[in-house]
C-alpha cells in the first residue's frame, strides 16, 4: 500500500519511514516512537528552562545573523559532496530509531579535523561529517556518531545548540556578535552550561541508536584521534 505525504502531498511506495521527497515522516513506529523525555538528562531540562526565561534574544540572534551566515558557509563545504549509500542507509535507520519528524540531510566533506556538525533550525537541519573522520569509522560507531547529532535535532533546540556551538569553537564570525549582547554576561555562560547538559543528552541518544556502549567509546576515541 503507498503512503501520501502529507506535508507535500506527493506518493511513497510502502514501507518508507520518510518521504522520499521532502523527508517528512510518514507513519508513527510500529513499536514505540521515543521521545525526547526518554534521553534527556535532568541538568539539560532545568538548564533549558533557565535559558528560555531569558526571552527570545537567541532564536532572534540565530535567525537574523547566525543563520544566514552559516548556510553561505556550509554551501561552500557541502557544495558536490554526496552521502554515500551506506551512510544514507545508516541516517535512515537511526532517524528511524528516534522517531525523528524528518529526516535530516547528511553531507561529508573536509571540515578540517575530525568532527561532526549539526546545523539549521527545527524546520530543517542538515549533519555535516569529515570525511576522513566517516571513513574510519565501522558501521556501529557511524550509528553512535548520527545518533548523537540527531539527538540534538530531536530535542527541538537548535537555535540555541548552534549558537552555542559558535560561540564555544570560536568560529570567525563571532566576534560580529559583540555588537549585540550576546558575548555579554549573563547570556554567555548561561548558554553554554547549558550546551554541556545537552551533549550528554546526545550522548544518551547516541547510545540508543548504537545499541552497544563500546561503538560510542570508540567513536569518540577515533574523533580525539586514539589509534585503535
Amino acid at each position: 500500500m503507498s503512503l501520501t505525504c502529507k506535508k507535500c502531498g506527493l506518493v511513497n511506495v510502502d514501507g518508507k519511514f520518510f518521504c522520499e521527497y521532502c523527508g517528512a515522516r510518514l507513519h508513527h513506529s510500529s513499536i514505540y516512537d521515543l521521545r525526547v523525555d526518554d534521553f534527556i538528562t535532568d541538568g539539560d531540562r532545568e538548564a533549558f528552562n533557565i535559558l528560555k526565561c531569558i526571552g527570545p534574544l537567541i532564536p532572534f540572534l540565530y535567525s537574523t545573523i547566525i543563520k544566514s551566515k552559516l548556510q553561505r558557509d556550509t554551501s561552500k563545504f557541502i557544495r558536490n559532496h554526496s552521502p554515500t549509500e551506506r551512510l544514507t542507509t545508516l541516517s535512515v535507520d537511526c532517524a528511524e530509531i528516534l522517531a525523528l519528524e524528518y529526516l535530516p540531510k547528511v553531507y561529508v566533506t573536509d571540515l578540517g579535523q575530525k568532527n561532526a556538525i549539526t546545523l539549521g533550525d527545527d524546520s530543517e537541519a542538515l549533519i555535516v561529517l569529515d570525511n576522513d573522520l566517516q571513513k574510519s569509522l565501522s558501521d556501529g560507531e557511524l550509528r553512535a556518531l548520527l545518533g548523537h547529532e540527531m539527538g540534538h535535532i530531536k530535542s527541538r533546540h537548535l537555535a540555541y545548540h548552534v549558537t552555542a556551538e559558535v560561540l564555544e569553537c570560536g568560529l570567525a564570525f563571532a566576534s560580529h556578535l559583540t555588537n549585540v549582547g550576546i558575548l555579554s554576561l549573563p547570556v554567555k555562560p548561561i548558554l553554554l552550561a547549558w550546551h554541556r547538559e545537552s551533549e550528554l543528552s546526545a550522548d544518551r541518544a547516541s547510545l540508543i541508536v548504537a545499541g552497544d556502549i563500546t561503538h560510542v567509546e570508540t567513536m569518540f576515541l577515533k574523533m580525539i584521534g586514539e589509534a585503535l
